[in-house]
């Protein structure tokens, strides 16, 4: 599954987020700076469930740096912010009640950007791109 990102980049065009757990190789191979072995790497080590066990495994293979920008490319999709149930919004980490009452009030989010303001009263650029990391809308 293919989503369309939000973030810092937002303002000057939306990015594509792909979902890690979720997408063929070929979707895979359209990550900037993914070859062959790292497509293996994520085919390997599906599903993953929290940023910290992404890190620990590509870390092997990625320094920081790269780390870092292929985290800001992909999504696991704990979540998807139009169609969860709230306890499934509650699996989000850094995700409590009152922002899952937020993300309800305004469904449905036909643009990130709607879903980054909205998010935005509660948290900070670097906790959106957090959640960034773990959520999913569909296009519209």
């Amino acid at each position: 599954m293919i989503i369309i990102g939000f973030g810092s980049a937002l303002a000057q065009e939306e990015a594509v987020r792909v979902n890690i757990n979720t997408a063929s190789e070929e979707q895979l191979l359209t990550i900037p700076g993914v070859g062959a072995k790292i497509v293996d790497e994520l085919m390997e080590y599906r599903p993953f469930t929290t940023k910290e066990q992404f890190e620990a495994e590509l870390g092997k293979y990625l320094d920081a740096e790269a780390l870092a920008a292929l985290e800001s490319h992909v999504t696991i999709g704990l979540a998807n912010m139009n169609t969860s149930t709230e306890d499934e919004l509650l699996t989000v980490p850094g995700v409590g009640p009152k922002v899952v009452d937020e993300i309800l009030e305004y469904r449905p989010y036909t643009a990130l950007a709607q879903f980054e303001t909205e998010l935005g009263k509660y948290f900070d650029e670097q906790n959106i791109a957090d959640l960034e990391f773990y959520i999913t809308l569909d296009a519209q």
